[in-house]
């Protein structure tokens, strides 16, 4: 069926295209910038921990493979479809500042959750963590797609697209892979080494790598919640005060 779809003619341009000053167009957009900033500080702390959660799951957890993926995966879709034709409602009608700033404050948490899941209560915590996930990510990532567009130049929003997944591949996925890597493998044992003598706390390498990943989300809502704007949304705020005054 895709086959059958036709491609919107393109306009031709009359002048040529400076795909520099285009560039620089983009880091002039004040409320654009800023967003990008948010975005990079959030996927960096999603990424600084992100590829070893399976690893954390098989080897310290001891979970199946079956497990991984009903716990994480098939628990996580089902809500997800529940959920998502409500969330698209919500988010068109508060806006989407206010919706990231509650799902993104309720997902730093998550990373933070893991540190408490253990051999023998694994199967309610990360149930409950796929629930929480299934709900609140599709809600990042509509709002995070949404407000790129809603905050770029519509004469180049291509271009838009492209810097802000450009700064994020770089800095928000490449490099805190490597540094979550080298975290976990040659920080984090003198970590647990001084939490464990010293606090008398016994704590697993990766936890180091989550807790520092929840650390960094949270700083990135921070960031969300004073510097970024959404022309014509409401605050948080007044959306929770409205609720309580309809009540």
């Amino acid at each position: 069926m895709f086959l059958l779809v036709k491609d919107i003619p393109m306009k031709n341009q009359k002048q040529q295209i400076d795909l520099k000053m285009m560039f620089i167009s983009t880091l002039k957009n004040d409320y654009f910038k800023k967003f990008m900033f948010f975005f990079v500080i959030w996927n960096f702390g999603l990424s600084i921990a992100g590829p070893y959660f399976n690893m954390y799951m098989i080897k310290n957890l001891k979970m199946s493979y079956f497990d991984i993926i009903l716990l994480t995966q098939i628990v996580s879709n089902i809500v997800t479809i529940i959920t998502l034709p409500y969330i698209g409602r919500v988010v068109d009608k508060i806006g989407n500042r206010p919706m990231l700033l509650f799902a993104a404050s309720l997902l730093s948490l998550l990373p933070v959750v893991w540190c408490f899941t253990n051999e023998n209560n694994y199967k309610y915590l990360v149930t409950l963590i796929s629930i929480f996930a299934g709900m609140l990510w599709p809600i990042i990532d509509m709002s995070n797609n949404n407000l790129i567009l809603k905050l770029s130049d519509q004469t180049q929003t291509s271009m838009y697209v492209g810097v802000i997944n450009m700064f994020n591949a770089i800095f928000g996925t490449a490099i805190p892979i490597i540094l979550g890597g080298y975290l976990i493998e040659d920080i984090a044992p003198h970590v647990v080494a001084f939490a464990k003598n010293y606090m008398h706390l016994n704590i697993a390498t990766y936890h180091v790598a989550f807790f520092l990943s929840g650390f960094l989300r949270f700083l990135a809502v921070i960031y969300l919640k004073k510097n970024v704007k959404e022309p014509g949304a409401m605050s948080l705020k007044s959306v929770i005060k409205s609720k309580i005054k309809r009540v």
